[in-house]
Order: C-alpha cells, then sequence, then structure tokens
C-alpha cells in the first residue's frame, strides 16, 4: 500500500507469501484500520519470478467499508483453509512454514491430506536449500489470557511427523509484557511418529496475554517434513488432556540441546560413509 499524503509516498507491506502452494485458489482479508494514516492511498500488487515455470494468479479483490469477518484471527484458532488466520511467519527463522493443500513433494515424507479429513495444512519443507537444524517459525496473533475462574485454557492442535529425516517440533507461548519477553516451551517432539496425524491436548494456565510460536527444525534427511494443522484455542481445561503440565525449562533447554548434536552426529556419520563408498 501506498500513502499519497506524504511526502516522500509511505509504502507499506500488507501481505506477503512466497512458495508454491498447490493446486488451489486461497482467499484472505487485511483490516486496513491499523496499518494506515487518514487520507488517500493506493494498492500495488507485486509477484517476482522464481526458478521455474510456475505461474502466480490474484482474483476477486474487494475494498469495503468495516472490519474483515474473519472470526478465527481474536483466539489463534486455524484450519490452514486457504489462509494463516492471523499467524504469521518468524523473520528471525531461516525459512519458513508452507501453506500446503494436498500432498507434499518429497516421497515418503509428509501427509497426503490434512489432518481430521480436511484439505489444507501447514508444513516445513526439509528438502533442499534447507540444512540440517535450519527453523522455521510461526507467530501467532496477540492471545488474551483467560477470564474464567478456573483460569485455565485448552490448547489443541493436529501433528504429522512421517519420513525417515524427522527433526524436531516445538511449540512455546511468549509472555507480551513490556519487560523482555520470557519464552516457555510447552511441548516438544523428537523424530518420526508414524504416518499418521496425531493430536495433542495441552492445559495452560496464563498469567499474561501472550503469544504462541511455533519451531519445525530440519532433521538429517530430505525426508523429513513435519506438518500441523486444527489448532483450537478453548477457555477451560481440556476434557483430556495429553499434556497437563508446562514442562521446566531447562530440561526443555537439554532435551533440544541433546537432539541438536544427535542430529549432527547423524549428520558427520553419514558423510563418511558417503566418503568410504565413493
Amino acid at each position: 500500500m501506498i500513502e499519497s499524503t506524504t511526502e516522500p509516498a509511505t509504502e507499506r507491506v500488507l501481505f506477503e507469501q512466497t512458495g508454491d502452494h498447490g493446486d488451489i485458489w486461497f482467499s484472505d482479508q487485511i483490516n486496513l484500520f491499523s496499518n494506515m494514516t487518514a487520507g488517500e492511498f493506493y494498492f500495488r500488487i507485486d509477484a517476482y519470478v522464481g526458478g521455474g515455470f510456475e505461474d502466480i494468479a490474484v482474483d476477486e479483490l474487494r475494498l469495503s467499508d468495516g472490519e474483515c469477518n474473519n472470526t478465527e484471527i481474536h483466539n489463534g484458532n486455524c484450519s490452514f483453509e486457504g489462509n494463516l488466520c492471523g499467524w504469521t511467519h518468524d523473520p528471525t527463522a531461516q525459512f519458513s512454514w508452507t501453506l500446503q493443500s494436498g500432498e507434499t513433494s518429497t516421497f515418503d515424507t509428509g501427509p497426503t491430506t490434512g489432518a481430521d479429513n480436511s484439505f489444507a495444512y501447514i508444513f516445513i519443507e526439509s528438502s533442499l536449500p534447507q540444512a540440517l537444524c535450519d527453523r522455521a517459525g510461526l507467530m501467532s496473533p496477540l492471545i488474551l489470557r483467560p477470564t474464567t475462574t478456573s483460569g485455565a485454557q485448552c490448547f489443541s492442535f493436529f501433528y504429522h511427523m512421517h519420513g525417515i529425516g524427522i527433526g524436531s517440533l516445538l511449540i512455546w507461548t511468549i509472555e507480551n509484557t513490556t519487560a523482555s519477553a520470557k519464552e516457555t516451551l510447552i511441548w516438544q517432539q523428537n523424530g518420526a511418529q508414524g504416518n499418521e496425524w496425531l493430536i495433542e491436548r495441552i492445559n495452560l494456565w496464563p498469567t499474561e496475554d501472550y503469544y504462541f510460536r511455533i519451531d519445525g527444525y530440519v532433521g538429517d534427511s530430505f525426508q523429513g517434513d513435519i506438518a500441523v494443522d486444527e489448532i483450537t484455542l478453548l477457555d477451560g481445561e481440556c476434557t483430556e488432556a495429553t499434556s497437563a503440565t508446562i514442562p521446566p525449562s531447562n530440561t526443555a533447554s537439554l532435551n533440544l540441546s541433546l537432539r541438536t548434536v544427535q542430529l549432527f552426529v547423524l549428520m558427520i556419520i553419514a558423510g563418511l560413509m558417503a566418503s568410504a563408498f565413493s
């Protein structure tokens, strides 16, 4: 968007997507009131050519008065059917999560459909140019702390970790405070977990408004796609919680460090074997 009331004109990026998102049309909605000042403005749509023969298309542009009718943005719930529901890519990560419809492009890794008979989901592409231990991060919208008497929230999601080179999947909460942000690891899974979607339900008792961050780490093979789908956050405790307590931060850091060491050892062994047979 380009605001013409300023001199020189102010340009703001309202939306950005990269990479292949499947053979399907997606929709997105953007509220402009928090992204602009009063006055006239223009839209500019930029598309950049990649390294192959793929095409990018846009259709059905509409500008209406009032806020967008997107109820999923308020609490982080997302089925990823067409958009990220207000979740955003972590700019400090090495690469980004990919919104995908149907199966992934790599043989014998990743799901063929979304969870619970849905179509779309997000996943990390572990093929080149990604490297061992590269991270993809996805940040939720701001989550308000619960106002219920119990002070509990139930966070649930589906995950898929199938392939011989699966790395790690971690989920953090980040408190929205004026001081330095407090990051807490609430869940972690490492390695292959079978060719199926699995559900996780976690009880949380937040005392501050906060964000979620979902981190996917590349493993030691291109067959290491990790997928996430059907994120839900509800007030109150989970009726069938699979993770009822938050792991201590020191244990979480130790587990992550050990996993990183294991991945590097596997990479070294693979390199030695390749040299021996060359």
